[in-house]
């Protein structure tokens, strides 16, 4: 009975470690090609990285903007579904074995909910307060707020700041604006 309860931990060990790294890689690979900015020193200077690429100067980038942010909602909301799945999916499983190993599993479960709903506050909040559009990524003590590259002002990055500080327990060093083309 004792190495069936260890099998069943190991197994639940290694889907939490994939589900965490399921969050990393879709958090990597997600991020836009723009250096962050943070804080108020250097707010109204973001860079983005042009590696060669030619950049249409006469057109706003209005519907590029909308289409890019639906496209990172759609790709962290399908990566999320798929690591809730497969954590509820690993707690269906776990049957009758020891507490602790159920109480990390509802404990994993509990911080992607929490991470999510943060998430989704902060980009109403942020969008009710700026007027545009903006996508939240929460990365265990730190987060990323994109916006588009063009409003990134020193005021913007404050109420940003602000409404983060307001409804979490993130640091203000671990604050990134990000401005996307």
């Amino acid at each position: 009975m004792s190495k069936l309860m260890k099998k069943r931990q190991l197994i639940l060990s290694v889907m939490i470690v994939a589900l965490a790294a399921a969050v990393f890689a879709n958090w990597y690979f997600t991020k836009p090609k723009t250096t962050p900015v943070s804080g108020v020193e250097g707010a109204t200077q973001a860079r983005q990285e042009n590696d060669g690429e030619a950049l249409n100067v006469d057109s706003p980038s209005v519907g590029n903007a909308t289409d890019y942010f639906a496209a990172v909602r759609l790709q962290r909301d399908t990566a999320r579904d798929a690591a809730l799945r497969n954590v509820k999916d690993v707690m269906s499983n776990l049957g009758a074995i020891d507490e602790q190993t159920v109480g990390k599993a509802k404990q994993t479960l509990d911080e992607i909910t929490e991470n999510i709903k943060l998430e989704s506050d902060i980009e109403a909040l942020v969008s009710a307060k700026t007027g545009t559009d903006c996508v939240a990524v929460i990365n265990e003590d730190a987060i990323q707020i994109v916006v588009p590259k063009q409003i990134i002002d020193e005021t913007l990055v404050l109420r940003i700041s602000d409404i983060v500080l307001d409804n979490s327990d993130i640091r203000a060093d671990n604050i990134k604006i990000i401005g996307a083309e």
